[in-house]
């Protein structure tokens, strides 16, 4: 398979591109600058505080988005694993909400390929295409619902352990 024909695999499965037609998807895989990069098992692929400037879908493999939760030693900090994302799924979209700075590390749980895009190059897509803006920020505020649910799952999963 050609290098053009794998991006718009992986964008055609993706949760936030998810129901574009074809002629949008091969735009965004030829004008919209984007490339694949592959990670092996516990690389990182962003780091929180870092500049947000692409999004990230996964090709294969699988993605914890993580968090550390400091200790008064740091050799006790406690690295809480908020989501796994896998094929399809979408993280590092805070570059296109206007905080342009990651809020979680992304490590590679597995070997990984992931689709780059810039950020701002999709906004400005977008911004020209406001019919298909709409819908990918319509895809965008469902991924940022279930990421929400899956932190609070997190967050009390470890609250619960810290209380035994």
């Amino acid at each position: 398979m050609d290098e053009l024909q794998e991006k718009i695999n992986i964008l055609r499965r993706s949760e936030i591109f998810l129901g574009l037609r074809n002629d949008v998807l091969e735009h965004l895989a030829t004008r919209v600058a984007c490339r694949t990069r592959s990670f092996q098992p516990g690389e990182l692929v962003i780091k929180v505080g870092d500049q947000a400037d692409e999004l990230f879908i996964v090709g294969e493999g699988k993605v914890d988005l993580t968090l550390v939760r400091p200790s008064r030693v740091p050799e006790a900090d406690v690295k809480v694993v908020l989501a796994t994302i896998s094929i399809g799924g979408t993280f590092g979209w805070s570059t296109l909400t206007g905080n342009y700075a990651y809020g979680l590390d992304a490590v590679c749980a597995s070997p990984v390929k992931v689709l780059a895009i810039s950020g701002q190059e999709l906004l400005e897509f977008m911004d020209r295409d406001t019919a298909t803006g709409y819908e990918i920020m319509k895809s965008l505020s469902r991924i940022v619902v279930l990421r929400l649910r899956d932190s609070n799952r997190a967050f009390f999963k470890v609250l619960a352990r810290d209380q035994k």
